[in-house]
């Protein structure tokens, strides 16, 4: 019987999976609007007469969930915090009442069952590590915007930004959900505490989508290590305390490398990289070679002459060529540039704003991987 009802939560969620799409390709204001609320409150109050008939044998860790609760507001602390150094973005809900509480039932409440969902699946299946795998698997489809998916697919770029700043981080965070269910550590308080301050929040950090999808794998990563850390203190597992030491400045050092590298390729220090996308500054350097820049300010741009490597961008597109000419009026400066494998001078004078730095040294080929992933987006040649 209990194995039956199994089947049946699987089944309803089967069919809403299928509905979901074939809704978000025909008819996706239905969907968001009706289907969706409706399917979800239903599917709740089934869940609900389910657990009071049905015997879930599931162990809470009331020890370690208030553990991961403090450290889990303490992430959401510093997520906010970033604003202060990234600027902040109005949020793009509307906060009148009725909003705010629209909102929050159509996206707490599929919430809700999903994670009730989690939670009776895996005290059926933990045994085995392939179905806590395909059960973590089938909740994160559930949880896809299929309309934004299906759009977003044809735009290769795009499409490609959504998986690593949303799909990706998606997968991690539902890991670490499955993670913690099956160590006795319900995570609905945690998503709803933070879905709650993201509808919330008038202003939310300003984040790019590179960003938001590195602190999307980092955070599920964190609390993966704290929650091993917790672990592995109750249960006083015997190694040396010189092991344990040198482990814990290991991964400190790693994160720490990690962290500086993404906020080096970000460009928050003074220096900043960028991957060559053709050969016209051959043979100082070329096509794959990354050319390490100086940013330079509005402020700062007495000192640059004729002769240097300019970065600049005109139109979202970055160009690296050399001075040849700077024409100076009263109310502006203009830089004339050129590749040094062109035979003509670029087309448009650069302007001041227009400048992002100067260039510094570059690093032979490694920057192939960005021209790739460029080239079968673009499906063009960029001369930079």
């Amino acid at each position: 019987m209990k194995n039956l009802k199994s089947s049946q939560i699987l089944i309803f969620l089967i069919f809403y999976l299928w509905v979901s799409i074939f809704l978000s390709i025909n008819n996706s204001s239905f969907y968001i609007s009706t289907f969706k609320p409706i399917f979800w409150s239903f599917f709740l109050i089934y869940l609900w007469y389910y657990q009071k008939k049905t015997h879930i044998p599931f162990r809470k860790n009331r020890k370690c969930f208030f553990s991961i609760l403090m450290f889990f507001l303490f992430i959401i602390l510093i997520y906010f915090n970033l604003g202060f150094l990234f600027g902040f973005a109005r949020s793009p809900y509307n906060h009148s009442l009725e909003s705010i509480l629209k909102n929050i039932f159509y996206q707490v409440v599929p919430i809700i069952a999903i994670e009730i969902t989690r939670k009776i699946l895996i005290a059926r299946n933990q045994k085995s590590s392939l179905l806590l795998f395909i059960i973590t698997f089938f909740l994160l489809l559930l949880e896809l915007d299929y309309t934004v998916f299906i759009n977003l697919f044809p735009r290769k770029e795009s499409f490609f930004q959504y998986c690593c700043s949303i799909l990706i981080p998606m997968f991690a965070n539902s890991l670490l959900y499955t993670y913690l269910v099956s160590h006795g550590i319900f995570p609905l308080i945690f998503r709803i505490i933070f879905q709650i301050f993201y509808l919330l929040f008038p202003v939310l950090p300003n984040l790019n989508w590179f960003l938001s999808g590195f602190l999307g794998m980092m955070i599920p990563i964190l609390i993966y290590a704290f929650i091993q850390y917790k672990f592995t203190k109750n249960k006083k597992i015997s190694l040396k305390k010189k092991k344990v030491c040198f482990i814990q400045i290991r991964y400190a050092f790693t994160l720490l490398f990690a962290s500086l590298f993404v906020c080096f390729i970000m460009g928050f220090f003074p220096y900043k990289p960028i991957a060559i996308l053709s050969n016209s500054m051959y043979p100082t350097f070329q096509r794959g070679d990354v050319v390490i820049y100086k940013k330079v300010s509005l402020k700062n741009q007495a000192n640059i002459q004729v002769g240097d490597i300019l970065i600049y961008e005109i139109e979202n597109q970055i160009f690296a060529h050399r001075i040849i000419s700077k024409d100076e009026t009263i109310d502006c400066i203009f830089y004339q540039t050129k590749g040094d494998h062109n035979q003509i001078p670029d087309r448009l004078r650069i302007l001041p704003e227009q400048i992002l730095g100067v260039y510094v040294f570059h690093i032979p080929s490694i920057g192939f991987p960005s021209v790739w992933f460029h080239d079968y987006f673009h499906k063009v040649d960029t001369k930079v």
